[in-house]
Order: structure tokens, then sequence, then C-alpha cells
């Protein structure tokens, strides 16, 4: 399935039975995005991924999860996958000032990186007493 507006093409998805199968139909889609308008290029989406795939959410989740080799595979080509959308995004934020905005949203979002503008608060709070210069020191506290 093409990457550009023909997400309403009719057919049998690619066969994925393989690693080497899903591999490909992934970097398949991401080559035809780079490809995309008149060489310009679009966004390799995750939903779009799936479309192409041809697999819903619900359908690749459950071909993930579990501790198989097989699902190990799939996670660590999604985890690529997602690697090339997080690279994308930071090299057009950097080279296009109009889309700088636009790619740092996208990066925000988890399967594209999952950027943070501030620190995450943890919930720990630490508090240090400086005993420099009180008679006893550390000893009168106690």
């Amino acid at each position: 399935m093409s990457a550009t507006k023909n997400y309403d093409k009719r057919g049998r998805p690619p066969r994925l039975e393989t690693l080497e199968d899903f591999k490909a139909a992934v970097m398949k889609y991401h080559k035809e995005c780079e490809e995309a308008n008149d060489g310009q290029g679009i966004f390799p989406d995750e939903a779009g991924l799936r479309l192409s795939l041809g697999l819903k959410k619900a359908q690749l989740k459950a071909l993930t999860d579990g501790d198989s080799e097989f699902a190990q595979g799939l996670r660590d080509i999604l985890e690529e996958a997602q690697d090339m959308r997080e690279s994308w995004l930071a090299r057009k934020m950097t080279s296009d000032n109009k889309r700088a905005i636009g790619c740092l949203n996208a990066l925000k979002q988890p399967g594209n990186g999952g950027y943070i503008d501030k620190a995450v608060d943890t919930g720990e709070k630490t508090l240090t007493i400086n005993v420099t210069g009180i008679k006893g020191g550390a000893q009168a506290f106690k």
C-alpha cells in the first residue's frame, strides 16, 4: 500500500509471516514516505505504518506481546521504526524553521520519541542543611 493518499486501496495486506517479511514491509513504507510528494517526503507516521501493514492497533499489540523470539523481533523492528520517525522529525525541525514547532510537538508523543520540556517530578524531596559554623557541628543536632 502506498504511503501517499492511497489508504482506500482494496486487496490483501502483505503477508507478514517472518521477521524478514515484517521488516521489509516496514522499510518499504518508510521508503515510500521518503519518495512521496515529488521527492520532498512525508512523515512516516505510526498510524500510516499500521495501515500499510494492514494491521489494527490490537492486532499489532497481540503480535508483539509475549516473550517469544518472534514477538521480541517484532518489538525490535518497531523500535527501529520509532527511531527512524524520531530522526526524521529531529532533522526536519533543525533544518526548516517553519516546521520546528510542529516537529517538536510530534516528538513529544511517546511513539515518536517522548521528548519532554521540563524535568519530570519524581515526588522525591531532599533538604540539605549546612551545619558549618554552628557550635558543636552535626553533634549539636543529635
